[in-house]
């Protein structure tokens, strides 16, 4: 059985908000349309695709030898 400690979380570290490195991310993805890039190097998980997609970035994923993914994503050229 788990022994309870009692005690608060700590604080919040000042940093920036994961939602504004990946604008940042897909803000220079959408300067060069067309063209993939490494954005997320041994992923746990390859959902972490699902973060660019709803950006309306194209990804993909890779399988490493290790069991982790690479995670490339690719802004679409305009039509």
């Amino acid at each position: 059985m788990t022994t309870l400690q009692w005690k608060s979380p700590p604080t919040k570290r000042p940093g920036r908000k994961p939602s504004a490195v990946l604008d940042d991310v897909v803000g220079k993805l959408q300067r060069r349309p067309g063209q993939w890039a490494l954005v997320v190097n041994a992923a746990r998980s390859s959902n972490a695709t699902a973060v660019f997609k709803r950006r309306g970035c194209q990804t993909r994923s890779v399988i490493l030898e290790d069991g982790g993914f690479d995670i490339y994503a690719m802004y679409p050229e305009a039509k």
